[in-house]
């Protein structure tokens, strides 16, 4: 299948130290994808963490098909598990890649291109926003949960599932929409004040997003009720995974709010672009680490101080359930994987 997987030796996840990790890569060398605005790449680990899968364009395509491909590989055993490839033509990413609590499924949300391309971004703009489902076992398309054809603004713009897994939760700027799980039948429709560049947590239970007023709001899913507004910040980038802190972004700046205070509790100098997953915090909530422009700071979640630079690609980020490894989805569509904790 012309795969590659490069093995390599990798040092304690420390401060300081002039070592250099190095990564090993998974997967093989693909295109650059030349639409790199209309799909989004992400990353993710199994809840098992011995799973990585990512999404990438396929090369061997027309771009203007869509391509989307998810690469599952096995991590210890460095082989490729399968790949996973949408049942409809000129489908694009839109939302990060996510495994159910079970590990058995995967959902991401998509949107299939119906009009023109050249109308793509303007009023013409015509969309099938899209929930895809894949089995991981057999990497088949299980679902396809649909919304209104219509722009951008109908587009799911982030997906999550319930800690039990039996509900599938989908925010568009306006609203959401909640399935059940794992048949997938629509269950409620939710409201709430219009947002844009929208995450949610985890578990689903807390959403935030940027108000027209240049502030970033964060509220209840189900019941639209908010909980806090920053103002000064113009991205919500991830929720910690209590769900008591927020990390926001404004221009070259990177800031942790604590959500119950409304009160900020670091701010440090950070280049982080508008793509969401480029930033993630470990499970734990001990470090975060974010990719500036192929430069991954691995900081402290407590004071916000960087204590190591890996050298890398560009592209989304994930850390390992365990923190012990950290991975980047590469924009020639391969991944590049860490290990955080092995001894030199």
């Amino acid at each position: 299948m012309g795969y590659l997987s490069i093995f390599a030796l990798c040092v304690v996840f420390t401060p300081g130290g002039d070592k250099q990790p190095e990564p090993v890569r998974l997967g093989r060398v693909a295109g650059r994808s030349e639409l790199p605005a209309l799909h989004r790449t992400s990353i993710a680990f199994s809840p098992d963490g011995q799973k990585l899968a990512w999404m990438h364009n396929l090369p061997e395509r027309d771009l203007r098909d869509g391509g989307l491909q998810i690469h599952l590989w096995d991590i210890d055993k460095r082989t490729p598990l399968g790949e996973m490839v949408s049942n409809m033509d000129r489908t694009y990413a839109y939302s990060p890649l996510r495994f159910t609590p079970n590990g058995r499924m995967l959902v991401v949300s998509t949107f299939r291109v119906l009009s023109l391309f050249e109308d793509l971004g303007s009023p013409a703009e015509k969309l099938r926003p899209n929930v895809s489902v894949f089995l991981v076992l057999s990497g088949r398309e299980l679902h396809t949960l649909q919304n209104e054809i219509g722009t951008r603004a109908n587009a799911w713009e982030a997906v999550s599932l319930s800690v039990d897994g039996r509900s599938l939760l989908g925010l568009t700027r306006a609203g959401g929409r909640i399935w059940k799980m794992p048949e997938g039948k629509e269950d409620k429709d939710l409201t709430h004040e219009a947002a844009t560049l929208l995450i949610l947590s985890n578990d689903s239970t807390v959403a935030a997003g940027t108000h027209a007023d240049k502030s970033v709001r964060v509220w209840n899913p189900f019941d639209g009720k908010e909980s806090l507004r920053i103002p000064g910040v113009d991205r919500a980038l991830a929720f910690s995974p209590n769900n008591k802190r927020l990390a926001c972004r404004l221009d070259d700046k990177l800031s942790l709010w604590d959500i119950e205070s409304g009160k900020s509790v670091w701010e440090i100098e950070a280049n982080i672009r508008n793509d969401q997953p480029r930033f993630a915090f470990s499970e734990d909530g001990k470090w975060l680490a974010w990719n500036d422009a192929g430069k991954i700071r691995l900081a402290d979640a407590a004071s916000g101080k960087v204590v190591r630079t890996l050298t890398s690609d560009p592209g989304p980020i994930a850390f390992s359930p365990n923190g012990e490894r950290l991975a980047v989805a590469s924009p020639d569509g391969t991944a590049l994987v860490w290990d955080l904790t092995a001894k030199k």
